[in-house]
């Protein structure tokens, strides 16, 4: 149940991966405005690694304080996870079963 919690919280934010963005409203006023790739997923913390170039470091960031860079709208998607598939069996079942 832990992973299959972990993995649809993941989820959440998953079509932010590899994507380009800027970071905003963050306490480092520094890197408000800085430009990165979106990595990652930490679970223990629901954050999202994003690598910033400039400054050649990799932070981790919530997903609010993210906005796409080439001004796509953030919009929700399909939980895949979680969902059953036409046998009545969810992502997970044969994973967790074995």
């Amino acid at each position: 149940m832990e992973l299959a919690d972990m993995c649809i919280r993941a989820s959440k934010t998953s079509f932010l991966y590899g994507k380009d963005v800027v970071l905003e409203g963050l306490k480092s006023a520094d890197m408000n405005g800085q430009k990165g790739v979106v990595g990652g997923y930490d679970p223990d913390t629901d954050r999202r690694s994003v690598y910033v170039p400039e400054v050649s470091k990799e932070v981790w960031i919530k997903p609010q304080n993210i906005t796409l860079a080439n001004g796509e709208k953030m919009e929700k998607k399909l939980n895949l996870v979680d969902v059953a598939d036409r046998f009545g069996n969810a992502a997970l079942f044969e994973v967790s079963s074995s």
